[in-house]
């Protein structure tokens, strides 16, 4: 349950702790970096060694070691955020710099909750979150049915909700190439460039092959109750208040007051007042207390 938190303690204490004090070795790696790494391949391992049926680890693991590091055991999972500079800059020159801000934060804090909630879906830790940041991130996980499944899932929700939520606004492109021990250590030589370019080009594609013909026909046909309301801030044609602007622009101005002042921030199942909606029914909140 305290895992993440556990991951935070590690990183603030031991980040700067060589991993290997032996002095004809560089000390260029971290004690929490090679620890979290650890624990991400050994979380894949084992929910692969557990997918196929293998309960004597050290046979599988250290008799046959060398075989299994050819073995296609995880997959490199990335995730990336398409219509962020248009959502961002999309603003009205009153307050602007206060918006832009707040619109930036909150694409910030979105990322690291669909994060989250995936790694959540896998039973992983973020201890398998490599690199997240700009909207983009690559988490590793265990090749398996299962994973691939969830991934799957947990993103056509993903995006419906995105659709329902900003329209056309945002979406997040996803890919993910399977790879072996052998490829994370770059052997043979050019594997480890290969494997990101293979996800590269599967997230490039997506980009390109967004929407679904079903989807584009719920474009086409969706009812408003007020079609003749545009928001005068996104230009989205949807509910509006008296000063013309959709709720989440809305919230989005709310939230921008609060943000240099408030001390936390939550995400939390509760509505209140200004709060953002986040993927899953969640909402992020701003407070003192």
């Amino acid at each position: 349950e305290y895992i993440n938190s556990l991951l935070e303690i590690l990183e603030a204490n031991l980040s700067y702790v060589p991993s290997s004090t032996a002095k004809n070795e560089m000390a260029d790696i971290s004690l929490f970096d090679h620890m979290k790494l650890t624990a991400a391949v050994s979380s894949c391992i084992f929910a692969y060694l557990d997918s196929c049926k293998v309960t004597d680890y050290r046979q599988q693991l250290y008799m046959q070691g060398k075989a299994f590091c050819g073995e296609d055991a995880f997959l490199l999972l990335s995730m990336d955020i398409s219509g962020i500079q248009d959502f961002i800059y999309t603003i009205v020159s009153k307050n602007a710099l206060r918006t832009l801000r707040a619109r930036s934060f909150y694409l910030e804090i979105m990322m690291e909750h669909i994060i989250d909630c995936l790694l959540e879906e896998l039973h992983l830790s973020r201890a398998n979150l490599i690199y997240s940041g700009g909207g983009h991130c690559y988490i590793l996980i265990a090749n398996t049915e299962k994973s691939k499944m969830v991934v799957e899932q947990y993103m056509k929700t993903l995006n419906q909700w995105l659709l329902d939520t900003f329209q056309i606004s945002l979406y997040v492109a996803w890919g993910y190439a399977k790879c072996s021990a052998n490829t994370l250590k770059n052997d043979p030589q050019g594997s480890y460039e290969q494997l990101f370019r293979t996800v590269s080009e599967m997230i490039s594609k997506r980009k390109s092959h967004r929407y679904s013909a079903q989807d584009i026909k719920m474009l086409n046909t969706r009812k408003h109750d007020d079609y003749t309301r545009e928001c005068k801030v996104c230009k989205r044609i949807t509910k509006v208040n008296e000063q013309k602007i959709c709720p989440v622009c809305s919230a989005i101005e709310g939230f921008s007051k609060n943000i240099l002042n408030d001390a936390f921030f939550t995400v939390t199942l509760n509505e209140s007042e200004n709060a953002l909606p986040l993927p899953g029914g969640y909402y992020l909140t701003s407070n003192n207390k």
